[in-house]
């Protein structure tokens, strides 16, 4: 009804925003109370942001909203009792991580659930409710792709370095968490084809050690993902001691491209050199920016049919 007394307010949690020229500003959002874990992600509303009155909010001109997945939000249904037509008003800040406190009582007591129900990783790590929802083992290659890239662009890296990591890990692993290597005399396995021998650093172990922390199995999908982000940021624990690939994430950001050949603008080649370093890296390259081009691709067809409809 878009005018009256019945005005409706709700908290959510935003679950993509919208890179599309006609939408942009538009954010999908999971209101509480009205969008439990059975709505799909496709069925969830898009919502418009409200903008100060010194921006015009013309034909693109005025500042763009800086809400993100996983802000928490408030705002009112612009048509009232019909609830179709959120309008985002503001963010509410938050404290995501688990306190020590609440991991050390939880590990004590064994209670995997209390962590493992979380969404937020002991790194920060967000793993959206509707990847989880989305992810089984007989899917295929072309949706694993894009889960991987929700998954890490859910975490704040740009597609374009989601697309380097993903086109890697289709080389390595055709994207099989449980993959063993092929490679002869090699002790390698996993999305990453983690190796375990000492001058790779035990990074296998590593993962393994990661996994019995969390309470999870070291070949779920979303565990050696989340183990990914955990070396690349450097992160440090009692278990695995962090990693040495904090300057590999950094340039990571700061990617521009995943074609191209050797250059440090180049996530694809970026995460090849010193995440996966193999032999003969060189040569291996170019196949992996043609499975990080099919990821880009796919990604974006599907952030396109999520918004499709939307004005």
């Amino acid at each position: 009804m878009y005018y009256g007394d019945e005005v409706r307010w709700f908290i959510g949690t935003v679950v993509a925003i919208s890179s599309q020229r006609a939408a942009i500003g538009k954010a999908k959002v999971r209101i509480h109370g009205i969008h439990g874990p059975e709505v799909a992600f496709q069925d969830l509303p898009w919502a418009d942001c409200m903008l100060p009155t010194t921006e015009s909010a013309v034909s693109g001109i005025g500042k763009i909203p800086q809400v993100l997945p996983y802000s928490t939000v408030f705002g009112i249904f612009a048509d009232g009792a019909l609830s179709q037509s959120p309008i985002i008003l503001g963010t509410l800040n938050k404290f995501e991580r688990p306190s020590y406190a609440q991991q050390r009582i939880a590990g004590e007591a064994g209670n995997a659930a209390a962590l493992s129900d979380n969404n937020l990783g002991r790194d920060g790590v967000f793993i959206p409710l509707e990847l989880k929802q989305s992810y089984n083992e007989n899917a295929t290659i072309a949706q694993k792709r894009v889960l991987i890239m929700q998954f890490f662009v859910s975490n704040r890296l740009s597609p374009i370095a989601a697309a380097g990591i993903t086109g890697n890990l289709q080389a390595e692993s055709t994207l099989d968490p449980s993959r063993p290597t092929d490679v002869q005399g090699e002790d390698s396995w996993g999305l990453a084809q983690w190796n375990n021998s000492a001058n790779a650093g035990y990074r296998q172990d590593k993962l393994r050690a990661f996994a019995k922390l969390r309470h999870q199995q070291p070949d779920d999908f979303f565990l050696q993902l989340e183990f990914i982000l955990h070396e690349l940021r450097g992160e440090r624990d009692t278990v695995t001691n962090g990693s040495a690939f904090a300057s590999t994430y950094t340039n990571l950001i700061r990617s521009s491209r995943f074609e191209g050949g050797i250059s440090n603008y180049n996530s694809t080649w970026l995460f090849l050199d010193k995440y996966e370093n193999p032999k003969d890296k060189r040569t291996k390259l170019k196949k992996r920016e043609d499975f990080a081009r099919l990821a880009y691709e796919d990604y974006h067809t599907a952030l396109q049919s999520s918004i499709s409809g939307v004005s």
